[in-house]
This record gives C-alpha cells, structure tokens and sequence, in this order.
C-alpha cells in the first residue's frame, strides 16, 4: 500500500513517523509512545469494505501465527461469512503483513487480532490499553483519537468525563483510515502509569467503522 505523502509529520518528541511498516519497530525507543505509518486506501479494499455484505458483519476474533498468516485470515475471513473477492483477497493479504510486521515489532510469535464493525459511540473516553503494544488501523470510518502526553491530564482516568483527561481539544490528535498507529501500553516493561491515551471517535448518525486491532499474545 502506498505512503500517504500529504501527511505532515507532527513535531512531538513521543511520536515517531514511519515510511514503512518495519519502521513502526520505532514503538520500542524508550521516548516513543506512538508510531505511525501514514497510508493511501487501495481502491480493491475500498470496495471490499464498502461492499453490502459488510452491513450483516458483526466481528472477528481469533489468533493468528506469524508463519503462514495469510492463509489462516483468509479462513477466518471465510468462517465469518465475508464474501471471496479480489478485493477480500487484497483485504486480507494486508493485514496479514501488519500482523508480520507486528510479529517482529512486538517479538510475539502469535498476534491477537479483533476487527469490528462499529456502530456506536462505546469507547468514547480517553484511556490506555492494559497491553504492552497495539496495533491500530480502521478500514472505514473516522479513525482512533489520541492525545499528545503534555494535554493528558491521568488523574481523570475512569472518571467517565473527558473534560476532566484532555486539557486542551484543539490539539486532540486523529489518524487517519488505513494508516497504522501502534501504541504502547500499560504493560509496556517499565511504563506502567504511561500508556497512550486514546479512544474510538464520535459517530454521525448512520455511520460505522471498520476497525483492526491486533495485540501480542504473551
């Protein structure tokens, strides 16, 4: 999939950008909480995700092995129901390298992988992950919102109010659909207390997202 040259680089000392997706391997710098791959859609996957049979889609859940990935999404693709294609073939043929890419990011020989179709507005709040490291990419729809470190404010975690974490909207921070961001955690070694705060972003009325998450399985 090809660079997503428009994007203009934030100057941020805990975001690094990648013009590839083994330079997501960047999550692992101690000063970087958040690594991104700025990416263009591929029209294939365009027209797969936007396809009607998305609309009876629910959710996949499985766990995938770094050796031969692409033939076990493409069964749990057909488990799921999902229509075969060229472009489903496209669509899985692409998260099979973000999960070798985050294989070897992560050194987990096994990723946990979650794409849902989201319909609402359930993860709304700013939080962090009680992961070491996440891998994020929505296929369709606005994408995750996250916060640069100096406008979080934690002690507002769990306090159900987003006013009382971020400190200041206008520097609220958005990828992109089909860009990778990867995120460090609360179970990063030695970062408990400093994990990326984030969250799924508001929906206009009828909309939805298709979302991939994958975390390493330890």
């Amino acid at each position: 999939m090809t660079i997503d040259v428009s994007a203009a680089p934030l100057d941020l000392p805990h975001v690094a950008w990648a013009d590839s997706l083994d330079g997501l391997a960047a999550i692992r710098d101690s000063g970087t909480t958040m690594a991104i791959h700025p990416r263009v859609p591929d029209a294939a996957i365009a027209a797969f995700v936007n396809h009607k049979a998305m609309a009876d889609f629910c959710c996949l859940r499985c766990e995938v092995r770094n050796v031969g990935a692409e033939i076990q999404i493409e069964h749990a693709l057909d488990q799921a129901g999902l229509p075969a294609s060229f472009g489903r073939w496209a669509f899985g043929a692409d998260i099979a390298r973000l999960v070798t890419a985050f294989s070897r990011l992560s050194g987990a020989s096994t990723v946990r992988l979650r794409l849902d179709r989201i319909t609402d507005d359930a993860c709304r709040l700013f939080h962090p992950d009680n992961v070491p490291v996440r891998l994020v990419c929505t296929y369709r729809g606005p994408a995750t919102q996250w916060l640069p470190e100096d406008i979080c404010d934690r002690a507002g975690i769990g306090s159900g109010d987003n006013d009382r974490i971020c400190r200041d909207w206008p520097r609220v921070q958005s990828l992109r659909p089909y860009w990778v961001g990867v995120m460090k955690g609360e179970r990063w070694p030695n970062h408990s207390g400093g994990g990326l705060l984030h969250r799924s972003p508001p929906l206009e009325a009828g909309d939805w997202r298709l979302f991939l998450a994958l975390d390493p399985v330890e």
